[in-house]
């Protein structure tokens, strides 16, 4: 018995030096110098090349395919588009002002683009999809151990392994690193190319759902975080192809909802009925996505909203 506790015990702690070991090469040599790419490389860019941005871009790929830096001349400075495809829910931004923050990237301007169907409630949420891209950061955000640890004791447990931080993002860490010359980060902004050729199907039914408290609590912190810093925060909600996105009773009731709480710049640009110049296929790559041309549309009227925002305040 004494044997079989002893190799277990050996086991265990064989796991423990290979997980810690073999992280610690990989966190040092391969990962800190990935400045490109979806699992990390991006957010590493904007910690290490961009710190002293004056205005930051966050939000989904609605965001990082679709607000071109260089046409927010407002702010009189230069930007970053932190947004990420894929992820860019409001937990995963909640999580990111966090480490900004702690990376001691302190910018003059967020612009925030957030969507509202990410606020509604469901019975089944998948919360840890916003969270685990940002797993390479764990230590540094008290926001994201917070959040992991409302997943239960098993995501617990497997965070005890500092390799779990990188599951899933291993391939895409490496290709990223190995292509680290080729660096086409720089302001962040990635225009999609190619063009809708084909009208689709519209969804036009107004579905009331109740809003999600964990989503609005995000959303709070950030708005709180930004005004204790002394940061101005922008909340822009952007279109969709023939308001295919578009609720507007969901839409006013979640703008309703936040301008009770707090006193923040909404940005609301979700009806593209009211955006004459983004009518037409020739803008949009997909149904939620505007191409090269629409973006820089949509980033001119963008630009003039945050223009009349600002000059209300000096």
């Amino acid at each position: 018995m004494k044997k079989i506790l002893i190799f277990i015990a050996c086991f265990f702690l064989l796991i423990f030096l290979l997980d810690r070991s073999i992280n610690f090469v990989f966190e040092k040599y391969i990962f800190s110098k990935t400045f490109s790419g979806e699992s990390g490389g991006n957010t590493n860019y904007l910690f290490k090349k961009k710190k002293d941005v004056k205005f930051i871009i966050l939000g989904s790929s609605r965001a990082k395919n679709m607000i071109n830096p260089a046409f927010i001349t407002a702010f009189n400075t230069e930007g970053y588009n932190a947004g990420i495809n894929g992820v860019g829910g409001i937990l995963y931004m909640n999580a990111l002002v966090d480490l900004i923050l702690h990376n001691n990237t302190k910018p003059d301007y967020i612009v925030l683009q957030t969507d509202e169907r990410d606020y509604r409630y469901k019975k089944v949420n998948s919360y840890n999809a916003q969270i685990t891209p940002l797993y390479p950061y764990l230590n540094d955000s008290k926001v994201l151990q917070q959040y992991a640890a409302s997943l239960g004791y098993q995501e617990k447990l497997k965070l005890q392994f500092k390799l779990y931080r990188y599951n899933g993002k291993f391939y895409n860490i490496i290709t990223n690193y190995l292509k680290k010359d080729k660096n086409k980060e720089k302001d962040g902004y990635t225009p999609l190319k190619g063009t809708m050729n084909k009208e689709i199907d519209i969804d036009t039914v107004e579905i009331e759902t109740r809003l999600d408290p964990l989503k609005l609590a995000a959303l709070d912190n950030i708005i709180n975080v930004c005004k204790e810093n002394k940061i101005k925060l922008f909340i822009v909600f952007p279109p969709s192809y023939q308001n295919g996105l578009y609720k507007e009773k969901n839409l006013n009731n979640l703008i309703n909802v936040i301008s009770s709480r707090h006193d923040v710049d909404v940005i609301n640009m979700a009806n593209v009925n009211n955006l004459k110049d983004l009518q037409e296929n020739i803008n949009w790559k997909d149904d939620a996505h505007l191409n090269y041309i629409g973006s820089d549309k949509f980033s001119q009227y963008l630009n003039d909203s945050i223009k009349i925002k600002l000059s209300t305040i000096h």
